[in-house]
């Protein structure tokens, strides 16, 4: 499944933050309108939030966003700087990277959204924001750097947003949630060799099937997937306008998440002898029908995991040594 990151609040200065701006007793605060929001979810996997739901836990898994999404932030790291602790200083973090970035300009502003309204409604001057693809060579933040010395993770391979929120009464009553719209990862095209964003689920598909297991894909070699296959599917899918936006996060068998994506085109992977295949049911038949050649040496379909019987796997191995 994608990475987990470790999720970092230093209390002692969040606390000082709001018990100075907003002037009355933190616990308080807390108690009417922090603490549900910052609870940390007992549930290993968290199924069953919805993608822009705030949170703030070691346990959320790095999402893959695909196509085009509105996000919520899981975050990672909040601290307060300046006189009076009048500064918020907030890592959110979006999911696996490298994505592109924000996604289309609402009115010429970036859909950054604080509880579900754009960020300008709390005026300007309150809200600064830097947005980090996650790419490997990322850089540290060096405007929250400049501000609190200590940040120092460059967070590669992790796209996250910086947000500073500045304290004004009349527009903040507790801390905001957080959502983004974002245009997601870049997928590779194998036929072209060209890494780019796509919001193709033909191409989305080749990307988790490739991805490192370690960064929520299966794993497979690509030179174990037939790459005519790809193309067929992802001209097919041109085609027809399908395309696939959606934030892949649940703590699901990657087999099942892959599943998720061939649904955007009635696709199926297929097992041949050597290969692996991207096939989909073409509804430009009378009846949807899958095209199936001569050459076509099917093994099986889709995908499957398999491991011993646990009856029949030994719990203890006896060793003499000689």
């Amino acid at each position: 499944m994608p990475q987990t990151v470790t999720a970092v609040l230093t209390s002692v200065k969040f606390a000082a933050f709001m018990k100075g701006v907003f002037g009355f007793a933190f616990s308080s605060l807390v108690s009417r309108a922090f603490r549900p929001k910052l609870k940390e979810p007992d549930m290993g996997d968290l199924k069953g939030y919805g993608v822009q739901v705030n949170t703030q836990s070691s346990k959320v898994n790095l999402p893959l966003i695909y196509g085009v999404s509105r996000v919520g932030i899981n975050r990672a790291y909040v601290t307060s700087s300046g006189a009076d602790n009048q500064y918020l200083h907030i890592i959110g973090l979006l999911g696996e990277g490298e994505i592109e970035g924000f996604s289309d300009q609402i009115d010429g502003v970036d859909p950054l959204y604080l509880n579900n309204k754009l960020y300008t409604e709390f005026g300007t001057q309150n809200v600064y924001y830097e947005l980090f693809p996650g790419s490997s060579d990322q850089a540290v933040c060096a405007t929250l750097h400049s501000a609190v010395p200590e940040w120092t993770d460059p967070l590669r391979y992790t796209a996250y947003i910086y947000v500073r929120l500045k304290f004004d009464r009349d527009k903040f009553q507790g801390l905001p949630d957080i959502t983004v719209g974002v245009k997601g990862l870049k997928v590779l095209n194998p036929d072209t060799g060209d890494r780019a964003y796509s919001s193709n689920p033909a191409l989305c598909c080749f990307d988790m099937m490739t991805r490192s297991p370690y960064r929520g894909g299966f794993g497979i070699s690509a030179d174990r997937i037939k790459t005519t296959s790809v193309e067929t599917a992802r001209s097919y899918c041109a085609a027809k306008g399908w395309t696939c936006n959606m934030p892949v996060r649940d703590n699901n068998p990657v087999t099942d998440n892959i599943q998720l994506i061939l649904n955007n085109f009635r696709g199926e992977v297929i097992k041949g002898a050597t290969l692996f295949e991207i096939r989909f049911k073409d509804l430009n038949h009378e009846a949807v029908v899958m095209s199936l050649g001569e050459s076509d040496d099917i093994i099986a379909s889709s995908f499957s995991v398999q491991q011993p019987d646990v009856f029949n796997t030994p719990t203890a191995v006896t060793i003499e040594y000689l």
